[in-house]
């Protein structure tokens, strides 16, 4: 049986077949290869898969972002962000933080954020390698700073707390970006000086900085009514993402006032086909690791991981490299749930703290969203800047050795994640 499968899901990412289907088609195969297990139990462990309390925060998050970007909160970001000095490369990460904290999601990170700067950044002289590179990276940080769709998926796998993993992504979160900003501020003026030498002077932001900042923070407050209420135990994850929608609504309608009742057909609509990928793909991934475990694959390869790991931190590093394969592979929320039943255990084993090992697992696939040849970030960055993968992965080196960076400060020293956490009494 997982032969078949292994072979079935090889054949069919070769082919180019998106990873949802792939998934789904090779746990049918394995099923058809076993002979012994009915196929009426892929409705019934899809539907167990979905039967998710936690689950149901990704269409509520992913809604409020649809709300918020809807409201103009990329615009208005930028419009504060940009007067910092230093370059559009630290417009362009910062912005991503912003709009991180509200959506929730990479791509749409990526895509509000990256439809602005990345044009802005090659209109004033920057390479269009260069800004889309940095645009997909810092598109990457979404899943990283909390809300967090990633995570909610972490900790519904994981049984771990999903506050918990939220909280733990806020140091590791910023450490990413100004990561991703130190490396680049001399590139960054260097192209800004070649700019301004050429005649050409960028234009001043429109209107004071007080009325940006007072224009933006309806819209920014949406992350510090989610945190807080989940951090004062007011209501949990998933109720705080019924919560943001309720925000999201409240500025666009009655702060903002740039949404109308005929505008929220759009948006359910886009809000629900995104979901409907997310939730598509995390189905399919379900399937195929409930066949895997069926085929004890788990105390197969977790022997031999443990074995070629001894300790803690040996074991890290092992996994830190099968995860930045796998997310260079395969779609994260798929990875999560095939990867993680396997590791997780074996580094509750050895005595890894959860929200550690979660955060951490977090990171890695979020790095596999910049490296080709299936980085969700990069592919979105590319479509923006009208480039292919090919044109713009030598460009990719130097973000993705900045965030492996973070990634091995958080190896050595797991109170970059935990310490808050712990601070908090979450732990």
């Amino acid at each position: 049986m997982i032969p078949a499968l292994l072979i079935t899901l090889a054949l069919l990412l070769l082919l180019g077949v998106p990873v949802a289907f792939a998934i789904g088609l090779s746990g049918m195969a394995a099923l058809v290869a076993d002979g012994q297990i009915p196929f009426e139990i892929i409705p019934q462990r899809a539907f167990a898969a979905l039967n998710s309390w936690a689950l149901m925060a990704v269409p509520l998050f992913i809604f409020a972002g649809e709300l918020m970007n809807a409201c103009g909160i990329s615009r208005r970001t930028v419009e504060v962000v940009g007067r910092l000095r230093g370059g559009l490369p630290i417009v362009s990460v910062v912005s991503s933080m912003f709009f991180a904290s509200i959506s929730g999601s990479s791509s749409a990170s990526t895509a509000a954020v990256g439809s602005m700067m990345i044009p802005a950044m090659r209109e004033r002289g920057y390479p269009t390698g260069f800004a889309t590179a940095l645009q997909a990276a810092g598109g990457a940080i979404g899943p990283i700073i909390p809300p967090s769709i990633i995570m909610i998926v972490m900790g519904y796998v994981t049984e771990t707390s999903i506050a918990a993993l939220f909280v733990g992504g806020i140091v590791p979160g910023f450490l990413m970006a100004a990561a991703l900003i130190g490396i680049n501020i001399r590139r960054s003026r260097r192209y800004e000086a070649a700019f301004a030498a050429s005649g050409n002077a960028p234009p001043a932001p429109d209107g004071s900085l007080g009325r940006a900042i007072l224009g933006a923070v309806p819209a920014l407050g949406m992350p510090v009514v989610v945190l807080g209420g989940i951090l004062a135990g007011i209501f949990t994850a998933t109720e705080a993402a019924g919560v943001a929608v309720a925000y999201g609504l409240a500025v666009g309608f009655f702060i903002y006032r740039e949404l109308r009742l005929r505008d929220l057909r759009p948006l359910l609509v886009s809000a629900a086909l995104r979901s409907c990928v997310v939730l598509f793909v995390a189905t399919s991934a379900f399937l195929l690791a409930w066949i895997i475990a069926v085929g004890r694959v788990p105390d197969q390869v977790g022997g031999q991981v443990e074995a070629l790991a001894g300790g803690q931190l040996s074991f890290l590093i092992v996994c830190n490299i099968i995860l930045i394969v796998v997310g260079m592979f395969m779609e994260s929320i798929s990875a999560i749930i095939v990867i993680m039943p396997i590791l997780f255990p074996l580094a509750l084993q050895l005595g890894i703290d959860p929200i550690h090992f979660g955060v951490l697992a977090s990171v890695n696939l979020c790095i596999g969203m910049v490296t080709p040849p299936y980085g969700a970030t990069l592919f979105v960055a590319c479509t923006i800047a009208k480039r292919s993968i090919s044109d713009i992965a030598g460009w990719t080196v130097r973000p993705v050795l900045a965030m492996v960076a973070v990634l091995v400060l958080m190896t050595v020293f797991p109170d970059a994640v935990t310490v808050l956490p712990r601070w908090l009494g979450m732990m």
